[in-house]
């Protein structure tokens, strides 16, 4: 049986909750303590293989850092951005990639989207992840 959307979107708040110091929450709150990263759902494309089986999830991993200077709030993205290390997204993503046993494979695809946002007149800086999973 495939893993709903809320079992994957748990899974993998489960695996970015072992980032140090990096906050996971469900939904973006009115006022935000960075680092924070939500995940949300983008696409669900059915059909992948015979019988409808491999259900196809592709989620967004946001990760907003705070802006007190361009060149701390880069710094803190790039250890998010990294292929590996403790503060890598791709790395605890991808260190179970079944995500606990919720899903068959999860797999960042990319990081993208690098912008400037303004959450309640306070400014972050902002990367999005793009994860595929098959459920």
């Amino acid at each position: 049986m495939a893993a709903t959307v809320s079992e994957a979107l748990a899974g993998l708040r489960n695996a970015l909750a072992q980032i140090p110091g990096l906050r996971v929450v469900e939904y973006l709150p009115d006022q935000i303590n960075p680092p924070v990263a939500v995940c949300a759902i983008d696409e669900v494309t059915y059909h992948e293989a015979f019988a409808g089986g491999d259900p196809r999830y592709q989620m967004t991993i946001s990760v907003i850092v705070d802006r007190a200077s361009e060149r701390i709030a880069q710094k803190k993205l790039d250890a998010f951005l990294s292929y590996g290390g403790n503060q890598s997204i791709r790395a605890a993503v991808e260190s179970d990639m079944t995500l606990g046993g919720s899903v068959q494979q999860a797999v960042v695809q990319r990081a993208s989207n690098i912008q400037i946002v303004n959450v309640n007149e306070v400014i972050y800086l902002a990367v999005d992840f793009t994860v595929m999973v098959h459920a």
